[in-house]
């Protein structure tokens, strides 16, 4: 048998890994040099446990299967489930955010001119959706749509919006229930905030905290926008009190001059909310521009296994959700402990047959389909524009699936040789979208070896040891909201 490589934990327990079954199997110290080769002298149930072990295939290396094909149809029928369109309404701002994804420090994007999505745009969409919604591939059971208005500052084509929600519920569609939601920047709230509450539209606001935080958060005129978004929430949270309990979040982007408690706090405070922690996109960043962009929003960035910097984890655990190592522990558990699911099909699926999408790129339009001001159809409004994957024409949609499938076929086949050394491929985050090419080649920013991946379980393992009953909390605080 050859030596088994253990995990060990501070608290100075050791456990086995297998990726057969995707369990984590306690080692007692004698069952430990049983492994190590030492018996002289041991019970003889730790080592007919070993073999019980090798003879159940623990120890056997199971080796994924990747797919790097997608059948058009299934593209097609995803798009009949779709959960999600995502409609471009402006490019247009009143605010000129620091760290905006369309700002200077970005060039995998359409340039911004001031141009306003039109109705004969989103008619056409619509008409094509609503189409194909009505179709035997639609095979949900009272499926819900969330239309989302994306920007720009969506308020400023308010006209569009309101339009746009009008023709959805004139097309009668009976099986599907429509919901809306919306990202804003606050600063015209007091003009809309009474058609947002009578049509329950899902609000996130975007907020850093308190002045301070809104430093990179400025207007035209180069003015923190703090005090008028202020204003406007708390106007919002008076005139439409439930509205605003049930119907609005908000949203905080991470950079220097941010403290991620104080941000916590802000909000708790004034709002009696939590608030989304997001931090800062490096996608698409300008070579000529990163040194400077760095320099400007991030501290002295911290990874996975840097422990000296990790905040602790207070022992009540009433931040449960908010906090990133939970967070983390909670990824681990759904991408390694092989008893949780993601998916009503998972059921009746067998886990060691299944065949992995490389990367964690999402299916082509199973969560989103993103429309842009310029009629680009794309299945994420994350995704550079320039990789768009179909066009509104001049008076319809016609997306071409078979092509669809040849570009993720074409990027899977660039970066699956990583996907099958890499110890994150169970529970991967990256979008082979956003990961850059060099020489006909896609190199992914996060690959980690097994060996790395050692030392990440041990310290998750010691995080579950230190804070007993954090499993169930977990399970019950993030896998099942």
């Amino acid at each position: 048998m050859k030596k088994q490589i253990l995990l060990n934990t501070q608290g100075g327990n050791s456990y086995y890994y297998s990726n057969n079954s995707s369990s984590f199997y306690f080692v007692h110290p004698q069952m430990k040099n049983v492994l190590d080769g030492k018996v002289d002298g041991l019970e003889p149930y730790y080592k007919a446990k070993v073999e019980f072990w090798e003879k159940n295939g623990v120890f056997d290396k199971y080796e994924p299967y990747f797919n790097t094909h997608i059948e058009p149809d299934k593209i097609k029928q995803s798009v009949a489930n779709i959960r999600q369109v995502v409609i471009e309404v402006t490019d247009r701002c009143n605010l000129a955010c620091h760290y905006c994804i369309y700002g200077e420090y970005y060039n995998n994007y359409d340039e911004r001119t001031g141009k306003q999505q039109t109705f004969e745009n989103v008619r056409a969409l619509l008409d094509y959706l609503v189409e194909i919604w009505r179709s035997e591939l639609n095979v949900s059971f009272k499926n819900t749509i969330s239309i989302a208005f994306y920007g720009g500052e969506p308020l400023l084509n308010m006209a569009l919006i309101e339009k746009t929600v009008e023709y959805i519920e004139l097309a009668g569609l009976k099986s599907i229930e429509f919901s809306y939601n919306m990202t804003t920047n606050g600063l015209l709230l007091h003009k809309y905030m009474d058609f947002l509450a009578g049509k329950k539209v899902n609000l996130l606001v975007s907020l850093d905290g308190d002045r301070d935080s809104n430093i990179h958060r400025v207007t035209r005129n180069g003015e923190n926008s703090f005090d008028r978004v202020f204003e406007n929430v708390k106007l919002l949270q008076s005139r439409h009190p439930d509205y605003f309990e049930w119907y609005v979040r908000f949203n905080a982007v991470m950079h220097k001059n941010c403290i991620e408690h104080d941000v916590r706090r802000f909000f708790k405070k004034y709002f009696n909310k939590e608030v989304d922690i997001s931090q800062l996109n490096t996608v698409g960043l300008n070579p000529e521009k990163l040194e400077h962009f760095q320099s400007m929003v991030f501290k002295q960035r911290e990874t996975w296994f840097d422990k000296s910097k990790r905040k602790k984890i207070p022992a009540n655990l009433k931040d449960l959700v908010s906090d990133r190592m939970v967070i983390q522990f909670g990824a681990f558990i759904d991408g390694y402990c092989g008893n949780t699911i993601l998916s009503y099909l998972d059921l009746f699926e067998d886990r060691k047959r299944r065949k992995y999408i490389p990367t964690g790129t999402c299916f082509p339009f199973e969560r989103n389909l993103f429309l842009t001001v310029n009629g680009k159809i794309l299945p994420c409004e994350r995704m550079g524009q320039n990789q768009f994957l179909s066009k509104v024409g001049k008076k319809d949609v016609v997306v071409d699936y078979e092509s669809v499938s040849a570009i993720y076929r074409s990027k899977y086949e660039k970066v699956v040789r990583q996907c099958r050394t890499c110890a994150l491929w169970k529970n991967c985050g990256q979008c082979v979208f956003s990961q850059k090419e060099e020489d006909g080649k896609i190199v992914c920013p996060v690959y980690i070896s097994w060996h790395q991946a050692n030392v990440f379980f041990s310290e998750l393992l010691s995080f579950a040891e230190t804070y007993r009953g954090i499993y169930e909390k977990v399970l019950n605080k993030l896998m099942l909201v």
